[in-house]
């Protein structure tokens, strides 16, 4: 899965460069907000009932997958008519030229298209099988990502996204039915849906309390500070979040993974603890690495239009500390039925978000976004702490040799750096592969183990 998963994300981190590279930060900022409206429809095309499915140890029936996806569409379509006729005044608000009104009808267009796609999806991840929902989701990325650029690049503008959109979805949904057929219907059984709500609202609420909180993108800083401060703030949040990639790749293994080992519960806390040694093996050279040659990255990859912004990325940057722990705990506890604790958090990291982040941002402007986020990371160590009265495990135990490896990698890439300037990209690329063959070689001399595991994750 984390194989095939790094060509997805790969395919992103191109695109993701490529864009930042040959748009201006205003065009970037509009690349911010269509990805948040994608992740807005991911996160609520449901109500939780899908990850209800997934989590239950009874097999969905045919009219459990027709009632989910009659209620995806009742959403899609509430939400694609919402947006049709939001889409001049989303344009005014953003101060985006007359195209975008067209741009937002596109994706409007294309929104009913991931109700089909995610009940396969649903069966395939209720089965672990990841290898089928990851070929998926390539092909998505290939789609997407391919389209996105070649448009842009030959001169179609913002339209780019709307098409580009669209397109991924009718590729999700042919290819996740061709995978997991099942008989396509619309049923209504009110019953089935109390039932599957007591665990879906909770755990969906989650969703809608992680977009209400990222609101403030899209929401506030480009209403005050324009689609340019977008831009600066989405592209230190794009380079500053590459480390953990991997990380949400897994996301999708997680939750049912978990799941079906609550039925061994003594082998539960080694699990989780093999889980965050492997996260935090994948993300902390990448991420030290990242940071201790962020100014060359910036200079030769994305250009010194963004050299302004690495304040913001300093300062996001931390989240790589938290983030391949936060991740899997709260798929820990909401696999073990705690989906209101794990709601409750993401109410906090709103709260948090919005209460610190406006006067924040009006009184520093946008870095100030970037320090909220830093006081919202700090708050996962009472999550963490939830966490280890569910299930004993270690933390620091875990994790500790990854970044005693990756820092010792750090210190000896900037000293190279400080000697011999990086000047060029062959330069900077084989710098970090000598870096990263560093960093391999000094955590198999601290834990053999962890670099078997993520090597075999099967032999775990």
């Amino acid at each position: 899965m984390v194989a095939r998963q790094a060509v997805v994300h790969g395919l992103n981190v191109v695109a993701g460069t490529l864009l930042a590279r040959h748009m201006t930060s205003a065009g970037f900022g509009v690349y911010g907000i269509v990805t948040y409206l994608l992740t807005f429809l991911i996160a609520t095309s449901d109500l939780g009932l899908g990850a209800s499915l997934v989590r239950g140890r009874v097999e969905p029936e045919s009219r459990d997958l027709q009632t989910v996806l009659s209620i995806q569409h009742l959403l899609t379509f509430t939400f694609a008519a919402s947006l049709w006729a939001a889409a001049p005044a989303l344009r005014d608000a953003y101060r985006l030229p007359a195209e975008a009104t067209l741009m937002f009808r596109v994706i409007a267009v294309g929104v009913p298209l991931t109700a089909f796609q995610s009940v396969s999806s649903i069966r395939l991840e209720r089965h672990l099988a990841f290898p089928q929902l990851a070929t998926s989701e390539i092909a998505q990325a290939i789609v997407f990502n391919g389209l996105l650029l070649g448009l842009v690049l030959t001169g179609h503008g913002l339209l780019s996204f709307g098409i580009a959109l669209v397109c991924r979805a009718l590729t999700g949904a042919v290819l996740a039915w061709s995978m997991s057929p099942w008989p396509v219907g619309w049923r209504w059984d009110l019953v089935r849906v109390r039932s599957m709500l007591r665990f879906g609202l909770p755990y969906q609420g989650i969703g809608l309390i992680s977009l209400a909180k990222d609101a403030i993108m899209p929401g506030f800083v480009a209403a005050v500070a324009g689609a340019s401060a977008l831009g600066e703030v989405q592209w230190a949040l794009m380079v500053s979040s590459y480390p953990v990639f991997a990380v949400f790749a897994l996301q999708r293994v997680y939750l049912p993974s978990f799941a079906r080992m609550g039925e061994h519960a003594g082998q539960l806390p080694r699990m989780v603890e093999r889980v965050l040694q492997m996260t935090h093996a994948l993300a902390a050279p990448l991420a030290v690495l990242t940071l201790a040659l962020i100014e060359p990255i910036t200079h030769i990859v994305f250009g010194d239009k963004w050299l302004p912004a690495l304040p913001l990325f300093y300062a996001l940057w931390v989240a790589n500390l938290f983030v391949p722990t936060t991740t899997p705990l709260m798929s820990l506890l909401n696999a073990l039925g705690r989906s209101r604790t794990t709601f409750g958090f993401a109410v906090l990291w709103m709260v948090m978000t919005w209460a610190i982040g406006v006067p924040a941002i009006l009184r520093f402007g946008i870095v100030g976004f970037a320090w909220t986020n830093v006081a919202v990371q700090l708050s996962n160590l009472w999550l963490f702490h939830v966490a280890q009265r569910e299930v004993t495990f270690g933390i620091l135990r875990s994790v500790w040799r990854p970044w005693l490896a990756a820092l010792v990698m750090g210190v000896a890439v900037r000293g190279v750096a400080r000697v011999t300037p990086v000047a060029n990209l062959s330069a900077l690329a084989a710098l970090g592969v000598a870096a990263l063959l560093l960093y391999a070689a000094l955590l198999s001399r601290l834990s053999p183990g962890i670099v078997r595991r993520v090597l075999k994750p099967r032999e775990a």
